[in-house]
């Protein structure tokens, strides 16, 4: 069920398993936001407060929170690009 809100892809609505929770470092730099955003990262919305997101960790099946592996899984990913690049422009 699509209950978490993410700004990835224009904005949409996911359910916990396809989300991912942001860290603690992560709500407090809006330029790492951005940049994980830009990624095709579906972070859950920082606005989500932290009490709801332990809350879905702990209780979500397949809600996953950020850290480095799950990041570079992302980023080694085949067909991975900026969100905006050009077609030609696969990084």
């Amino acid at each position: 069920m699509p209950v978490v809100w993410t700004r990835a892809g224009g904005g949409r609505w996911l359910p916990p398993s396809e989300a991912v929770l942001p860290d603690e470092a992560c709500r407090a730099d809006e330029n790492l936001l951005a940049a994980l955003l830009a990624a095709g990262l579906p972070l859950a919305d920082p606005v989500l407060p932290p009490p709801a997101a332990d809350m879905l960790l702990a209780q979500a099946p397949g809600a996953r929170a950020l850290h480095p592996a799950l990041l570079r899984r992302h980023l080694s990913a085949p067909g991975w690009r900026f969100a905006g690049a050009r077609s030609s422009e696969v990084w």
